[in-house]
């Protein structure tokens, strides 16, 4: 039986996309491993590995979350997040949002796949590499509050895992619509 590595997420346009890779230019290049700016995104729920033949199904229970209005994410900072005392992700944080917290749970509820965290919105900018000790201070980037995500619909994105880095593309988009 066939798996798919599957998670749920918010697309981020092509300017935010560009705005956020370009905060690369801001930290130390060794030790990092920047995520690909058409991989940018904002993940809802990380499904894991499902079966090949329950993706209608999936996308079916997906089209039912219908009953969120469009809104806005604003973007906080960047923050380096730590695990044993050095750095092992840095984010671009949004501020947090009930309506994102609603969506992530209409989705949860509709894939059947509770969430394993709560929903905090964020964008993985990079990781660190396995050798890397370092810590990053979030200083060292520019403000990025002035950055707002328009969340007009989610998607169900599959991920390839390559040695080079993961590719991810899109199977299924989802508008919002907020019909009752």
């Amino acid at each position: 039986m066939k798996t798919l590595r599957l998670f749920i997420a918010l697309p981020l346009p092509a300017p935010l996309r560009d705005e956020l890779a370009a905060l690369s230019l801001a930290a130390p290049a060794e030790g990092l491993r920047w995520t690909k700016p058409e991989n940018l995104h904002v993940t809802l729920l990380f499904l894991g590995s499902v079966p090949e033949s329950e993706v209608p199904v999936l996308i079916t229970r997906l089209s039912e979350v219908n009953d969120i209005a469009p809104f806005l994410l604003q973007c906080s900072s960047v923050k380096a997040i730590s695990r044993r005392g050095s750095t092992s992700m840095l984010w671009a944080a949004f501020e947090p949002s009930p309506s994102f917290t609603r969506l992530a749970e209409k989705v949860a509820e509709a894939t059947r796949h509770p969430p394993d965290k709560a929903p905090l919105p964020h964008s993985t900018l990079a990781r660190a590499k396995r050798e890397f000790r370092g810590k990053i201070e979030d200083r060292l980037f520019p403000g990025i509050s002035h950055l707002l995500l328009e969340v007009t619909c989610f998607e169900l994105w599959e991920s390839l895992l390559k040695p080079q880095g993961a590719d991810y593309h899109c199977l299924h988009r989802f508008r919002l619509t907020d019909k009752q």
